[in-house]
């Protein structure tokens, strides 16, 4: 009873502190994506979104899951943070150049070559060498419960970049090649001070340890979750890119960050149960699976009320944007359901990688992923930024269902297997 009371107060003590971080974080991005679509206005936004897309698509790739493996098994000893700091540096170290030369490659071919390749080069080294950092300084703090620190890590390198943003608008005119340049120099000096911030507070990384070859197949199957999961809410920009108009990009961009907007509060929630998961996830699959349902509720009932509240705010988006952005409010309404699809989803995901069943979890995702992509070249050529929508809520419904469907089964066999014994 009392390890109930204790889990129970720590869940609350983190999801409070990280909602508390995310509410600062929520009105920076708030105020940065006001600026920065008035800055760049439809177009400029849609390609700039479209590039960086394609990057954050791919980027977890860089690091080769070891973020993972940190919260995994430093939750369960914590006296092997300096050895799995140091493994986590330096998969990053050897993998960012890579895989950031395989994304030029990729750009090249979904792009037409020459259009964007500056811009695509200074997103690519923020979101392959400066963002991977701050990641994994984040899952440090995590992996420590410590996620207060995990959420004020990112508000960081918001504020950061917000503060770019508002140097850039005292400017008269700005090109997408300074926007980029300002981008790439606010990332770079996030990353730097997260590092030092993390090995003051946690300890410095035991570089003795830090051979990573035994543990790169578990890794590497972690980062093709990630990427799975990163793919599948951002990859449809790029193609809407590449298929589509940059005005009808720049829309759809700004539809979908209004709506992980509205999504960042359950995010606390997620990132303060995943180490929970991961010790009862050491009790045997069932253990993990009646914890998952029992954190159910709470998805559902924001999911209803980020919903609500969307819809009805939602005109209040042409008032900020301005004219430009005049075709995001449809857009924003079909996507209301997207909160709701991703807590269940995180949930019954994460249960998967607590239980040892990770080559399942990317099984689902891959397919997911995939289902995404096909939906986006089936349709936008046809609807436009409408089928990218339709092609998001059809793959997060997958998403949703298959995993929550594998948890409910585990937990009814173990209960039929305890009547029978």
């Amino acid at each position: 009873m009392a390890n109930r009371f204790r889990f129970a107060g720590l869940t609350a003590r983190n999801t409070l502190l990280a909602n508390l971080w995310q509410v600062f974080r929520i009105g920076l991005q708030f105020a940065y994506l006001v600026l920065v679509a008035r800055l760049l206005g439809a177009e400029g936004y849609g390609v700039f979104s479209g590039v960086v897309a394609l990057s954050v698509s791919l980027s977890p790739l860089v690091g080769v899951g070891f973020g993972t493996i940190l919260i995994k098994e430093v939750s369960r000893s914590p006296e092997n943070f300096g050895a799995f700091w140091a493994k986590a540096l330096r998969a990053l170290i050897v993998s960012a150049p890579v895989m950031a030369g395989g994304a030029m490659l990729l750009s090249w071919r979904l792009f037409s070559r020459g259009k964007y390749d500056s811009l695509v080069l200074l997103i690519v080294a923020a979101e392959f060498f400066a963002m991977p950092l701050i990641s994994l300084v984040s899952v440090a703090y995590q992996a420590n419960e410590r996620v207060g620190r995990t959420m004020f890590n990112h508000v960081q390198m918001n504020l950061f970049r917000f503060m770019a943003v508002l140097i850039l608008s005292l400017q008269e005119k700005v090109s997408l090649a300074v926007f980029a340049w300002m981008y790439l120099a606010s990332t770079v000096l996030a990353a730097a001070l997260s590092y030092f911030q993390v090995c003051r507070d946690l300890g410095r990384p035991t570089w003795s340890e830090a051979a990573i070859r035994g543990r790169l197949r578990e890794g590497f199957g972690f980062s093709l979750s990630i990427v799975a999961a990163c793919a599948g809410s951002e990859i449809d920009k790029a193609l809407l890119l590449r298929m589509g108009t940059e005005r009808e990009t720049g829309n759809y961009s700004l539809a979908s960050r209004v709506i992980t907007a509205a999504t960042m509060p359950l995010l606390g929630y997620l990132l303060a149960i995943v180490p929970k998961l991961f010790r009862r996830g050491e009790q045997g699959g069932a253990a993990a699976a009646t914890l998952a349902r029992k954190l159910m509720l709470p998805v559902l009932v924001y999911g209803v009320l980020a919903g609500t509240a969307t819809y009805f705010f939602a005109p209040i988006l042409l008032l900020v944007f301005g004219s430009g952005f005049s075709d995001a409010l449809p857009l924003v309404r079909l996507l209301i359901p997207i909160p709701f699809l991703m807590g269940v989803s995180q949930i019954g995901l994460n249960v998967l990688s607590a239980t040892d069943r990770q080559r399942l979890r990317v099984l689902i995702e891959t397919a997911s992923v995939l289902g995404n992509i096909m939906l986006n070249l089936l349709f936008i050529p046809q609807i436009g930024a409408r089928g990218a929508v339709f092609a998001m809520l059809a793959s997060q419904t997958m998403l949703a269902i298959l995993p929550v469907l594998l948890v409910l089964f585990q937990g009814r066999g173990t209960r039929e297997r305890v009547v029978d014994e």
